[in-house]
């Protein structure tokens, strides 16, 4: 999969997926003209201070897409491979991702 930055705060891969950081604690995965709201907390080096990545909370097992589209749970398949292309999306900018 490859990737081209939008800014600072975002990617889109060459599979139409899009991971970008809207706030502080939050990114928004973006497919297939859905959108997907995760919310956690930055992750950091002790001492050093660099932030390094992204820990998404446990609410990422509760995952919806936002509407209009239909509110139920994103199914367990499609989290995997959510979860493998937000992954991909953070080591490219040189960080990574946790997932509760």
């Amino acid at each position: 999969m490859k990737f081209v930055w939008l800014n600072k705060q975002g990617v889109a891969s060459d599979q139409g997926f899009v991971l970008q950081r809207v706030e502080r604690f939050a990114f928004e995965s973006r497919e297939a003209n859905r959108t997907m709201r995760l919310e956690g907390e930055s992750i950091v080096v002790r001492g050093g201070g660099e932030e390094v990545g992204f820990a998404f909370q446990s609410s990422w097992h509760e995952a919806r897409w936002q509407q209009p589209f239909e509110d139920v749970p994103v199914p367990k398949g499609d989290r995997v491979r959510i979860t493998e292309n937000i992954k991909a999306a953070m080591a490219f900018q040189s960080g990574k991702a946790e997932f509760d």
